[in-house]
């Protein structure tokens, strides 16, 4: 190949890079760089940075234990502030609270209590029942069995459960919940005889039970302190 040829090839090498350059640019390529651009154009309003200040949407969310429309909560505007108010600053002792949670867990504390209570099995709710709960219920048991009772009854159905209350002294918090169940049973004298109850037909109950939880327990449990009919 002449001088000739080598002097075109440069010209024209010369040429393809200064167009790339100014096509690609001067920065080299950062594949992390690259990333970063790609995530943050994925940012939205509702996603701030971490560097962000928080925003006031998320400041409620940070606080508030409920559900935006109240759904678990028992009683007009006021009482459901007033139980807002009160549920928060259970929050600030115990920041694990949640409402969902709580609900959760009566449900299936209220199951457990008439199961024990039906099978006179008390023994297995001690752990999160108040003793004196515990002897209410066993000097009934303890009464029927004297009289040759026998009693039957299982829960179809938990319809509802609502904070009626909620109360936050210094040592403890309480919250009062109301409970609508569907219920099958009866209670037979000793004879057999039906006296109260129906064991073929399903009745519709209403109960208000109450929880309280110490604020200086680290995993200490809502004990049943309270129970009673609406």
């Amino acid at each position: 190949m002449n001088i000739i040829a080598y002097v075109i090839l440069a010209g024209v090498a010369a040429f393809i890079f200064f167009q790339l350059r100014n096509v690609l640019g001067k920065t080299p390529y950062d594949p992390k760089q690259r990333r970063r651009e790609r995530m943050s154009s994925l940012e939205t309003p509702d996603m701030p940075a971490e560097n962000d200040a928080p925003t006031e949407k998320r400041k409620t969310a940070e606080t508030i234990v409920v559900p935006a429309k109240h759904n678990f909560i028992e009683g007009d505007q006021e009482k459901t502030r007033e139980i807002i108010e009160a549920l928060n600053h259970i929050k600030k002792h115990y920041p694990a609270f949640a409402t969902e949670k709580f609900i959760t867990g009566a449900k299936k504390a209220y199951t457990a209590v008439i199961e024990a209570f039906t099978e006179n099995r008390l023994s297995d709710i001690r752990a999160f029942t108040e003793e004196s709960v515990i002897k209410n219920f066993q000097d009934v048991r303890d009464e029927w069995r004297d009289k040759g009772y026998s009693y039957e009854n299982s829960v179809i159905l938990i319809e509802s459960v609502k904070i009626k209350d909620v109360a936050v002294k210094d040592s403890y918090a309480e919250i009062t919940a109301s409970f609508i169940a569907e219920t099958v049973g009866a209670l037979r004298d000793a004879e057999g005889e039906v006296i109260q109850g129906d064991p073929k037909k399903v009745t519709r109950t209403s109960d208000i039970w109450t929880f309280r939880r110490p604020h200086s327990e680290t995993g200490a449990m809502w004990v049943l302190v309270k129970t009673g009919e609406a």
